[in-house]
């Protein structure tokens, strides 16, 4: 995505959905946090590599929501 986010010009996003798991770990879903902690992770860094090219890198982190998952 990058070759085309700086094609872009300043004041490009990348938004990557992550999920309040990946702020709070709950029991029984160990996996399913980590995963989502790794896309805040790669998003908080990438957010740090790509500033001097005007990129913008965030995540939204939803919150629980009761599903038959």
């Amino acid at each position: 995505a990058y070759p085309y986010l700086k094609a872009s010009g300043p004041g490009s996003a990348l938004i990557n959905i992550a999920s309040a798991a990946g702020i709070a770990g709950s029991a029984g879903m160990s996996v399913y946090c980590a995963t989502k902690f790794g896309v805040r992770a790669v998003s908080e860094s990438l957010d740090a590599e790509w500033a001097g090219d005007g990129i913008t890198v965030a995540s939204v982190c939803p919150s629980f929501i009761d599903t038959p998952l």
